[in-house]
C-alpha cells in the first residue's frame, strides 16, 4: 500500500487541495482497501470504477493495483495502456475539497484515475452509452436500497463476464437487500473475502482491539444497523464480491422475491 495511504491511515488525516488538513471520516478501513487491491489482481483489471469516492482511501487502494498490473501505465496516457479508473462522485470539489485528487497526486496515481463528478444515475447511463467496459466495480456511494441497485444495475450491463462487483458496507439491510437481488435475479457466484494482510497484526499493538470497541461504539451511537456494529468489533471485512458468470437478464415475466 502507498506511503500515501498508509500516512492517511495511521493520522486519520489528510490534505486537500488548497493544502488544508482535513479529517478522514467515512472511509474504508484498511483491510477492506486490501481486498480491493487483491479483487484487482484476481482478475487482471484495466478498467475499473466506483461509485463513491470521497476522501479517496479505496481510490488510491484501487489506483495502485492497476499500475501493479501495468507497471508503465504512470509513464503513459491512460488511452495508450488501456488503464483506467472511473470515479463517480457528486462532491468530491465542493464538499470534500479535491481531497482524493490530491491525494492521488501526491502518491503518482493521478494519471490513471479520471473523476466524473456528479450522481451516479446521471454518469453511470453515460459511460454504458459510450460502450465502457468493466473490469471491476466497486459500489460505495448512497447507501440506500434504491440507489444501491441502481449502481448495481449499471455496472452489471458494463462488467465483462468473469468480472468482479464489490459493495461496501454489506451489513446494513439496504445493501443485504440488493445483495439478494444479485443473487435471484444475475448470475454471478459469491466470492469469499479475506485479506492476507500480515501488517495489521504489528507487535506490541495492544490498543487495536481498544479501537474496534471504540468504532464499535461510534457506530452504535450514530444508529448504524447492529451488523455494521458487531463487524466492527469482530474486525469482518465489510465488503461483498461476486463474480460475474454470465452476461444474463431474466425473461420480461420474471420475477423472484428477494
Amino acid at each position: 500500500m502507498s506511503q500515501v495511504s498508509e500516512d492517511i491511515y495511521r493520522t486519520g488525516k489528510c490534505v486537500d487541495l488548497s493544502g488544508k488538513e482535513r479529517k478522514v471520516t467515512g472511509a474504508v478501513p484498511r483491510e477492506d482497501a486490501l481486498i480491493l487491491q487483491e479483487m484487482v489482481r484476481f482478475v487482471k483489471a484495466k478498467t475499473t470504477l466506483e461509485t463513491g469516492v470521497a476522501f479517496g482511501l479505496s481510490t488510491l487502494a484501487i489506483c495502485e493495483a492497476l499500475l501493479e498490473e501495468t507497471p508503465d501505465a504512470g509513464r503513459q496516457t491512460p488511452d495508450a495502456t488501456g488503464v483506467k479508473h472511473y470515479g463517480v462522485d457528486p462532491e468530491q470539489n465542493t464538499v470534500h475539497g479535491g481531497a482524493a485528487l490530491a491525494s492521488l497526486k501526491r502518491a503518482g496515481l493521478d494519471s490513471v484515475f479520471e473523476l466524473l463528478e456528479g450522481p451516479s444515475h446521471v454518469l453511470l447511463p453515460k459511460l454504458l452509452e459510450k460502450g465502457v467496459t468493466l473490469d471491476l466495480g466497486f459500489i460505495d456511494s448512497w447507501h440506500t436500497f434504491d440507489y444501491t441497485l441502481l449502481d448495481f444495475f449499471y455496472i452489471d450491463k458494463m462488467l465483462r463476464p468473469g468480472g468482479v462487483v464489490l459493495l461496501h458496507d454489506r451489513s446494513w439491510p439496504s445493501k443485504q437487500k440488493a445483495i439478494r437481488f444479485i443473487r435471484t435475479h444475475r448470475r454471478y457466484r459469491e466470492l469469499p473475502v479475506r485479506t492476507r494482510d500480515t501488517g495489521t497484526r504489528r507487535r506490541g499493538d495492544a490498543g487495536k482491539w481498544l479501537r474496534r470497541v471504540i468504532a464499535a461504539k461510534w457506530h452504535w451511537m450514530r444508529g448504524a444497523p447492529f451488523g455494521v456494529v458487531t463487524s466492527a468489533i469482530a474486525n469482518r471485512p465489510e465488503i461483498a464480491a461476486f463474480l460475474k458468470l454470465e452476461s444474463f437478464e431474466p425473461d420480461h415475466r420474471f420475477f423472484r422475491n428477494f
